[in-house]
C-alpha cells in the first residue's frame, strides 16, 4: 500500500466504492499540511503476501490498509486535527 494526497473529492476517483464514504470529522484547510503529516508519519502496510498467498514473513501478522486507516484516523483525532464534534452536530441535526 501507498499513502498519496489528492487534490479531488474521494467520490470522483475511478477506484472509489460507491457507499464507502463516512464522515468522521472536519479539518481546517489551515490544518491540511498537519494533517498530511500525520498519514505520513505512520507507516502503510508493506507487500505481506507471495503471489501464492504465504505470508512472506510468518513471524509478523498481517497488516491490512482498513488497519491503517484506523490507526491514522484515531492519531489524527486524538492531535485535534480531526474535529469530531462537528459529527455529532451534523448527527444530531439529521434526526
Amino acid at each position: 500500500m501507498t499513502f498519496e494526497m489528492k487534490r479531488s473529492a474521494p467520490d470522483q476517483s475511478a477506484t472509489f466504492i460507491k457507499g464507502s464514504k463516512k464522515f468522521i470529522g472536519r479539518v481546517k484547510e489551515e490544518d491540511m499540511a498537519l494533517f498530511e503529516a500525520v498519514c505520513r508519519s505512520i507507516p502503510p502496510p508493506g507487500a505481506q503476501m507471495s503471489l501464492n498467498g504465504k505470508l512472506t514473513d510468518p513471524s509478523k501478522p498481517l497488516r491490512r490498509c482498513g488497519e491503517w486507516v484506523t490507526e491514522a484516523r484515531s492519531k489524527l483525532i486524538e492531535d485535534g486535527i480531526v474535529k469530531r464534534e462537528y459529527n455529532m452536530h451534523i448527527a444530531a441535526t439529521q434526526r
